[in-house]
């Protein structure tokens, strides 16, 4: 292969003629699989070499160096879409391997430049006759039929009325000679159709074409003389019936429609009117017995009298008035003494009044009535034989409307009442063995200048128990001191220099002091003791008898028993 003639040959790999340049063998004679060409551009490929044929296959097959160009054997026809209705113009095109912008592959397009035309629109009616859906006939001359729905109908006799049995056709231009309404009963007489009106002739003609003449018409019979029912035969229609009209009218009716009962040939226009239970008006005249126009009938009557407090019974001194039906405000009875009272009445209930008024009309009121004093509005009266204000607490009342005096009272709390210094509220001797107040306690009693009551009793209890011995003996509790006054008050009521408790208390919060009985926010410490001391939860409080410091307080424990002060305000 140095010989000085030697070749260069080129491989050809895929056989197609064609040598790879890159790919070299230098011999005196052609070697297998190698060519004198060097123009392959994919020696790879069998289908591409020059000259080979061009596809739209992204390869560049004739080694041309372009790829898929538009003389490919598979490039495509494409047509331009001016309108963009995916229709394209049969007369615009370019070949290409590829779809190129504003074309495509339908060319079906009659007009290009409508997008409502093309063979996939509806065809539809305008007054340009365009042919929308491109199938070469527009409006009434589309092949596929007219796209009207309207349908149009022969109007015959020219009333603006199509016949009801004519077959309607569609247009999208109508002719001359035909309408849309096909209602016109009888399409060869211009005075029948749907807006004619129907009057009654002898022939029952249909004249608005609702499918009913004269007395069968639907809208009604078209006569203006109303007839009524007579039910009962008296010659009268009632006068609450709706009357109807006829052409011709059928038996059992009338044209007089004043009767007010057509179910009873006794009552009617011409009848008499007579008093009866059910107030009928016999003749019709708008009114019955006592309010008949011609006056109440002269039999059958009743006598009333006025009842002026509408309490069911009449005046005893009014005069009487015949009626069929008693009116309001008059009653058949007249036994009522005060016909100005409602309460004041035989059937009423005597009660208690400062007038003494005889409520029951039985001739006697209040204490005086002859069934007795009434059970309502009464007073219980006590006897006081002592006439200290106060009644025997063991002697049962009697009730009363008013006072019977002779030493009676309302008040039942007297304990002795064979004793004038004995009662409620009097004053009671510290434990001189009587009672003097009724309190159930034989203690020192004060008196109420203060706006309270006091009492000091001589019993030694702890402080819980004396609270529920004042309290038991009807007092509030023990004493509340809101004053001075108060303090004052009750020093006064101590007898011996002793300890007393007063309601003061700090049970249930310690330092935080309340009142067994009503409320206060006054104080009297003993501030010489330094008092309260709080020692060993000392909870009560007395006032102390070191009269040294003047009664002023102290706190104790609550289980020491000392003298107790009650308060009643």
């Amino acid at each position: 292969d140095h010989a000085n003639d030697v070749l260069t040959w080129y491989a050809d790999t895929d056989s197609d003629g064609f040598g790879d340049n890159a790919s070299t063998d230098t011999d005196c004679y052609q070697p297998t699989g190698y060519v004198s060409d060097n123009t392959d551009c994919d020696d790879n490929e069998i289908t591409t070499y020059p000259g080979a044929d061009e596809y739209c296959d992204n390869v560049n097959n004739d080694c041309d160096s372009e790829t898929d160009e538009d003389h490919a054997l598979d490039a495509s026809t494409w047509y331009a879409d001016s309108d963009t209705d995916g229709y394209g113009d049969n007369a615009v095109t370019d070949v290409e391997c590829y779809q190129p912008t504003g074309y495509v592959s339908d060319n079906t397009d009659c007009d290009d430049n409508a997008i409502g035309t093309n063979p996939g629109a509806t065809e539809v009616c305008d007054s340009a006759n365009a042919d929308e859906d491109c199938d070469s006939g527009a409006d009434d001359n589309d092949p596929d039929g007219t796209p009207s729905t309207t349908l149009y109908y022969t109007d015959g006799d020219g009333d603006g009325e199509g016949d009801e049995n004519a077959t309607g056709v569609a247009y999208c231009d109508p002719p001359s000679g035909v309408v849309t309404d096909n209602s016109d009963c009888n399409d060869s007489d211009k005075s029948i159709n749907t807006s004619a009106t129907e009057v009654c002739d002898a022939a029952d003609v249909d004249e608005d074409c609702d499918s009913g003449a004269d007395d069968n018409d639907p809208d009604g019979t078209p006569a203006t003389t109303l007839y009524y029912t007579d039910g009962d035969s008296d010659g009268e229609g009632s006068d609450s019936a709706t009357g109807t009209a006829y052409c011709d009218p059928p038996s059992g009716v009338v044209a007089d429609n004043s009767d007010c009962n057509d179910s009873d040939n006794s009552i009617n226009t011409s009848a008499t009117e007579v008093c009866d239970a059910a107030d009928v008006d016999e003749d019709c005249d708008g009114g019955a017995d006592d309010s008949d126009p011609d006056g109440t009938p002269t039999s059958g009557t009743t006598d009333g009298y006025s009842d002026a407090d509408s309490d069911g019974y009449g005046d005893e001194n009014a005069s009487a008035t015949a009626y069929c039906d008693l009116p309001s405000g008059v009653v058949a009875d007249n036994t009522d003494c005060d016909d100005s009272a409602i309460g004041t009445n035989p059937g009423a209930a005597e009660v208690c009044d400062a007038a003494d008024v005889d409520e029951d009309c039985d001739g006697g009121a209040d204490d005086n009535d002859p069934e007795g004093t009434p059970s309502s509005g009464t007073t219980t009266y006590y006897l006081d034989v002592d006439l200290d204000g106060f009644g025997d607490e063991n002697t049962a009342g009697t009730a009363y409307c008013d006072d019977p005096g002779n030493g009676s009272t309302t008040n039942q709390t007297d304990c002795d009442d064979d004793d004038i210094n004995i009662y409620p509220l009097a004053g009671d001797t510290y434990n001189d063995g009587v009672d003097s107040d009724c309190d159930s306690l034989d203690c020192e009693a004060g008196d109420s200048t203060s706006g309270a009551y006091f009492t000091v009793c001589p019993d030694t209890l702890s402080w819980a128990d004396a609270s529920l011995e004042c309290t038991d003996a009807g007092y509030d509790g023990l004493a509340t001191i809101q004053d001075a006054t108060d303090q004052s008050e009750i020093e006064a009521l101590i007898p011996t220099s002793i300890d007393v408790w007063i309601g003061l208390n700090d049970i249930a919060t310690e330092g935080t002091y309340v009142w067994d009985a009503s409320s206060s926010s006054y104080t009297n410490w003993s501030t010489a003791e330094n008092q309260p001391s709080n020692e060993a939860s000392q909870d009560c409080v007395i006032m102390d008898s070191d009269t040294a410091y003047g009664y002023d307080w102290n706190d104790v424990f609550c289980s020491d028993t000392v003298s107790y002060a009650c308060e009643t305000r």
